[in-house]
């Protein structure tokens, strides 16, 4: 930290000179007006009277000092052009920079670093994590464990975001939702309600992760895909174009989902299948080993459909019950 200290200089005398007061160059200019080389000026009562400087703070964010303070409540540092509440708390390992905004009831704790023009209120906690760019985080939603928030992305109303996450674009997170581990939420995706975001999970483009739906393993979700209810993606598996997985579907393994395919009701695709067009999976369906469901087709039933290589395409309607 250094001080700009208060100090007298002969104006007449020091013109177009350089004088070192603490840390600061200080430079008297052409037009007698003394500052510190960055446009900060000195209080000067009238031309050829001595020059004051009063004292102020100074702190480096990473590309230089700026003038700054500790803020009352947590003694965290706060540049002079970031807007910081009184009763918002500050850790003292904690910096807001830039034209950032803390407001209301929020709490920027441990290593965090609030900054650009992000803004965080209302009685969410950000913990040894990163608010940046134009987010938002708001609400009582919780920001940990090394999370980054940046772009426009918003995370609002009680959702939790933890572990190497990446939130960006702008991507929305709410409701009680949770993004955990190396998971990324791009692009202009939702992930609302209950619904889980795990392990290196990666959820772009406009797809949304609605109610209790879960994404994990190395998953992705993109396009304008959907997955909702309680359905599932696991392992490498892909949705995309305007795909939906609901009522407890799972899609794992390899699989794929694409065009305006429809999986639900408990059906499982796994392996390499994959289910395209408008085809449907409906029922207790096992479908796996390079299976295709394209077209119009239509698969339902209880049982599994596994010979290697198969396509059911066409307006095909396969009842696996009979």
């Amino acid at each position: 930290m250094s001080h700009w200290t208060v100090v007298i200089i002969d104006y007449n005398n020091c013109k177009d000179s350089h004088y070192k007061i603490g840390y600061n160059d200080v430079v008297i200019d052409d037009n007698g007006r003394a500052h510190d080389g960055s446009g900060q000026y000195a209080v000067q009562s009238k031309p050829n009277a001595p020059v004051v400087f009063e004292e102020r703070d100074m702190h480096d964010f990473g590309t230089g000092s700026v003038p700054s303070h500790r803020h009352p409540n947590g003694e965290g540092w706060v540049a002079d052009t970031a807007y910081v509440e009184d009763a918002v708390y500050i850790d003292k390992e904690a910096v807001v920079s830039d034209n950032a905004k803390v407001l209301e009831k929020a709490r920027v704790c441990g290593s965090s670093v609030i900054s650009n023009n992000a803004t965080v209120s209302g009685s969410s906690l950000i913990n040894n994590a990163s608010v940046s760019g134009n987010a938002e985080v708001s609400g009582d939603a919780m920001v940990d464990n090394g999370a980054a928030i940046s772009g426009f992305a918003r995370v609002i109303q009680r959702a939790f975001i933890s572990g190497r996450v990446d939130v960006h674009g702008r991507a929305l997170v709410g409701g009680k939702a949770q993004v955990l581990d190396k998971a990324t939420v791009a692009g202009q995706a939702r992930v609302l309600d209950m619904a889980v975001v795990s392990g290196e999970a990666r959820i772009d483009g406009a797809a949304r992760i609605l109610n209790e739906a879960i994404a994990t393993g190395s998953a992705v979700v993109t396009d304008n895909a959907t997955l909702l209810d309680s359905a599932s993606i696991s392992g490498s598996a892909s949705m995309f174009g305007s795909s939906i997985a609901q009522h407890n579907a799972c899609v794992m393994d390899a699989s794929v989902l694409d065009g305006n395919a429809i999986v639900s009701d408990s059906a499982h695709i796994g392996n390499l299948a994959s289910v395209d067009g408008h085809a449907r999976v409906e029922g207790e369906v096992r479908i796996g080993s390079n299976v295709v469901v394209t077209d119009n087709a239509c698969v339902v039933g209880t049982g599994a459909l596994t010979v290697t290589n198969t396509k059911i395409g066409g307006d095909t309607f396969l009842d696996l019950e009979y």
